[in-house]
């Protein structure tokens, strides 16, 4: 079976290498993102959680609802909410991971990722560690990260 043409396969040799590496970049994000449980749109969050659109526009503004702008629309991590709500604990954490506007993928990443931080083997990544009761542990990891970053 022959491999489908890519993005890569036929463009690659027209673009500069900082292209190549900003459509690599966005590649993974797609990826990061999908394998994830993908996105959700404004009248799909409105759904699944009962809120207003002010309530939620609300959320997104202070940071406590992670949400990327999108033309006409926002992209809501589907991994911010189970049964029909935000995480528990996962507000807060949000909070404070945009005191400073960290940028909407550096709040993924930082959730997604495992980390060696919280003693389990295997490591664990912050949003399981909320979604395991361990908020405090999750602040005190996004304290250092802050404490690390130059500015």
């Amino acid at each position: 079976m022959q491999p489908v043409n890519t993005f890569k396969d036929k463009n690659e040799s027209r673009l500069s290498p900082s292209q190549i590496l900003i459509v690599k970049g966005l590649e993974k994000k797609r990826l990061l993102i999908e394998e994830s449980g993908g996105i959700l749109s404004i009248s799909e969050v409105l759904s699944a959680t009962g809120w207003s659109n002010d309530q939620l526009m609300y959320k997104w503004f202070i940071g406590s609802v992670l949400g990327m702008e999108l033309i006409g629309d926002i992209a809501f991590p589907r991994f911010q909410f189970e049964s029909g709500k935000i995480i528990d604990g996962l507000e807060d954490v949000n909070i404070l991971l945009n005191k400073d506007s960290i940028c909407f993928w550096s709040c993924c990443l930082f959730l997604l990722n495992n980390h060696d931080f919280f003693g389990s083997n295997p490591p664990l990544s912050p949003l399981n560690a909320i979604k395991n009761g361990r908020k405090d542990e999750v602040f005190k990891l996004v304290e250092a990260r802050f404490d690390q970053i130059a500015y």
